[in-house]
């Protein structure tokens, strides 16, 4: 069985994503900064077999096949150079951040140096052994075809793409 690690999996993203695995019979790991909230937030779930774990960041990199990032684009940066020598070799990371912020109650596109957020990310993971595949595929086909191996190597994941 795979398990699948939710980094902001107490956000409102990353709950409904552990929510939905949960329910599904995965094995969930809830990563966060700060692992007593995070269990606090998800021992108010619903409980259903298996349960979800909750761990810091790192550890739950360290055991996942597939990481799933729920975190603010602020965040993503150096969350992921903390993180790059934890990852899995093969393991897939699944990126499901927009480039936003909000100053004074309005929300703002960030310009990100890569051109994409999904680029941004993986700009940030290990050089070999993981890869990366953003939420929503771009317009273009010819833009996805490195990409489209994670979407293979993912099994289940990416069906009905």
């Amino acid at each position: 069985m795979s398990s699948i690690a939710i980094l902001g999996g107490t956000g409102q993203q990353g709950r409904a994503l552990a929510q939905r695995f949960q329910h599904a019979g995965l094995q969930v790991i809830v990563g966060s900064r700060d692992p007593d909230r995070a269990r606090a937030a998800v021992s108010a779930w619903t409980v259903v077999a298996p349960a979800v774990e909750v761990a810091d960041n790192a550890a739950a990199v360290a055991r996942a096949d597939v990481t799933f990032l729920a975190v603010p684009f602020t965040f993503v940066e150096p969350l992921l150079d903390e993180l790059r020598p934890r990852f899995r070799a093969g393991s897939l990371v699944v990126d499901l951040i927009v480039p936003v912020t909000f100053v004074g109650g309005k929300m703002a596109m960030v310009e990100v140096a890569e051109g994409s957020a999904a680029e941004h990310v993986r700009a940030r993971l290990p050089a070999s052994g993981s890869r990366s595949l953003a939420a929503r595929a771009p317009a273009s086909p010819s833009a996805t075809q490195p990409r489209m191996a994670g979407r293979a190597a993912a099994g289940g994941l990416g069906r009905g793409e």
